[in-house]
């Protein structure tokens, strides 16, 4: 596996297990105590998410590769910030697709007090690969380096895709 694969799923994974699994009440049933015994307790009815309105800002340029600009689309939590950020990678084994594609997940983690990063990148086969992990790099970056500007935790940037 090479390194930037290797770096991209501890990204995805360190989200799963920080950002998504408090807040899906599985953390109770990872940490149960098999040694002893012991069940669990019933699960308590779950609570009730807050819902944050979110604000859109499309067409954000967050890369120039020669003549060409790469854009993103921003959903980001009308809250307090910083909020843990999510890139979001639409599908189309790096040859289709576009940034509009997983809109539905955007807004629905926006939702849930995640900043999300909608983003394009350079498709195959007229780029060559790794251009588009390049792209996906250069995302995470322009995150990183526009956190406070977009209320966001630089230190907590996964990606979904």
């Amino acid at each position: 596996m090479s390194r930037s694969r290797h770096v991209f799923l501890v990204a995805v994974l360190r989200f799963c297990v920080l950002c998504l699994l408090p807040l899906c009440g599985a953390a109770e049933a990872v940490c149960h105590d098999e040694v002893s015994g012991e069940k669990p307790a019933e699960p308590a009815e779950p609570a009730e998410l807050p819902e944050f309105s979110v604000q859109l800002r499309e067409d954000v340029v967050y890369c120039r590769v020669g003549e060409r600009e790469l854009l993103l689309d921003a959903f980001l939590p009308q809250v307090e910030g910083p909020v843990p950020a999510v890139i979001v990678i639409h599908g189309g084994a790096w040859r289709s697709g576009n940034r509009r594609q997983l809109r539905g997940y955007a807004d629905s983690l926006a939702k849930r007090g995640m900043a999300c990063f909608a983003i394009d990148y350079r498709l195959a086969p007229d780029h060559k690969f790794p251009a588009q992990i390049d792209d996906c790099r250069a995302a995470v970056r322009w995150v990183r380096r526009n956190a406070a500007e977009y209320r966001v935790d630089a230190a907590r940037v996964g990606a979904i895709g």
